[in-house]
Formats: structure tokens, sequence, C-alpha cells
């Protein structure tokens, strides 16, 4: 669709819902309760699923997928406050169609669309972190889940990747969000009455552990033999190397090239219409090496003996 249409079509769904919510507040519609929320549910359901088939027969409009979704999020809701489910619930059903649409945006095009993993990530956490709230969780276990889901966020976006070398600034998020996590867990573990109570605290030998771990592979990965001194280091033998395929085959021979031939170039002849020289002066520009003698065998021209 064209943005005139969706102009339009965006425009008549705000004042249906605008409407809906005016009548509904005025008491109008107080007697049409159950049949309008059902009414509700199916109009929503449909407008999202049928922008959801728009998407997918135009792939490019992969932004569709966000209102699609969150429309089809708030049928959920409206479903759910028909049958009475506790509020918490009915505001997961809106995050966990929102974190859908995101990760249904991001598995279209992981290399280029990484950045939806992120809201996909924050949407989920948040869920889970409501539901955790009110199941009665401590404060300290909320905010390990918190952390955590927020860390692994991160480090799926690295792990995914299709290129990961471009992709490698993810780590640095995930492992302070980590980091944070395992600060939490700490603290939750020191607050309870158990045996771990007593020994959590010696958790950050662990990071000591680690640390000296990378550094040890940083070294030993970046440092490179060196021959010893006066030892010329050896070569590689190309002599046997494998030949790649569809590559032409030489022959190298250690004889001296043969020597080049030296090449003469005859100038070219040019025809000039000069009158016949006479004996006399080619015998001059002839020289001292001229033989009369030799010139009187042979006979004269014709044109100088007439």
């Amino acid at each position: 669709m064209s943005r005139p249409r969706d102009s339009i079509l965006w425009g008549v769904l705000l004042f249906i819902i605008g409407a809906a919510f005016l009548l509904w507040n005025l008491g109008v519609l107080a007697s049409y309760e159950s049949a309008i929320g059902w009414i509700a549910v199916a109009l929503f359901g449909i407008l999202g699923i049928s922008i959801l088939v728009s998407q997918v027969l135009s792939p490019p409009a992969w932004w569709r997928v966000i209102p699609a979704m969150t429309l089809i999020g708030i049928a959920g809701v409206v479903l759910l406050s028909i049958q009475g489910a506790p509020p918490v619930w009915i505001a997961s059903a809106l995050f966990a169609a929102i974190a859908l649409a995101f990760l249904i945006i991001y598995f279209g095009d992981r290399q280029e669309r990484w950045w939806a993993f992120v809201p996909f990530a924050a949407m989920a956490v948040m869920v889970a972190v409501m539901v955790l709230s009110n199941a009665g969780w401590p404060v300290l276990a909320v905010g390990v889940v918190l952390f955590a889901g927020m860390g692994l966020a991160f480090l799926l976006i690295y792990a995914l990747a299709k290129d990961r070398r471009s992709l490698s600034w993810a780590l640095a998020p995930a492992s302070a969000l980590l980091l944070m996590a395992l600060v939490a867990l700490a603290a939750y573990l020191a607050s309870l009455d158990s045996p771990l109570a007593s020994g959590v605290r010696f958790w950050p030998a662990l990071l000591v552990i680690l640390g000296v771990v990378l550094v040890g592979y940083g070294v030993t990965r970046s440092r490179k033999p060196l021959p010893p001194p006066g030892e010329v280091p050896a070569q590689p033998d190309t002599s046997e190397a494998p030949k790649a395929a569809g590559a032409a085959a030489f022959t190298m021979s250690d004889d001296k090239p043969a020597a080049s031939t030296r090449r003469i170039e005859r100038s070219p002849i040019t025809l000039h219409d000069e009158p016949p020289k006479t004996g006399a002066t080619s015998a001059q520009e002839m020289g001292d090496d001229f033989d009369i003698y030799e010139f009187l065998k042979k006979g004269a021209p014709a044109d100088a003996t007439e």
C-alpha cells in the first residue's frame, strides 16, 4: 500500500477506537459489553492478520510486522480482559506480541537487522520481570533475571551473527550486564540462610581466574617464535605444493635462458624521381675504394657510353 492509503487506513482505525472508548466511558455501550468485547477481538485480530499477510506478500516492507503484531496483541489484551485474567497477564500479552514482532524482523535478515534483537530482548525480559514480580520473587532475584536476560541478549546477537567480527562490539555490553547479574546473584545468595552465604564472598576469585586465562591466551597467541641468532629461517618448499584446481601447470628449470638474438630492422625503401648518376659522379662518390680496373672489366653503363 502507498503512504496515502496507509494514512487513510490508520486514520479510520484511530477514529473507530476513539469513538468506541468515548461511547464506553459515557455508558452508552454498557449493556452491550460482552458483544462489543468479542467484536473488538475479531476486529483487531483480522486487521493484524491482514497487515501481516500484506508483509508476507511484500517482504521489503518489514516494518509492517510491528503494527500487525501490535494489533494482534491488543486483540489478546481484550480477550484476556473478557476472561477476567490478572492485570499482569494482560500487560504481558501486549509486550509479548511486540517482542515477537521484533524477533520476526531480526530473523528476516540477521546481518542487517541485528538491532531488532535488542527491543525483542527488552520486551521479553520485561515480561519475565513482571510475571516473576507478580509471583512474589524477591527483588534481588528479579534483578538477576533482568541483568542476565539483557546480557544473554547481547551475547546472542554476537553468537547468531553471520559475520561475528563485525558484531564483536556486542561482547562489551554482554560482559557488563552478565557481571551485574553475577553481583546481584551473589547478593541474593548472601541474603539467604544457607551454607553458600559464608563462601559467596569469594566469588570475585572467578573473575581473577578468568582474567588470568584471557591474558595468557592473548600473550600466547600474539607471541611468534623467532629463529636463533645467526640462523636463517627456512624458506617454504614450493616444489611439491599442490596445484589449485583449474590452475595452469608450469615447469621451471635451472638452465640459463638463451641469449636473445639481436634484431635488425630495415629502413623503409623510399622512391625518388632523381636523374641517373653518371660514372664519373659515381666514382667520385665511391671515394678511394673505387677500383678502375674492375670497373673497366665489367663494362661501363650504357648511359655513360652514349
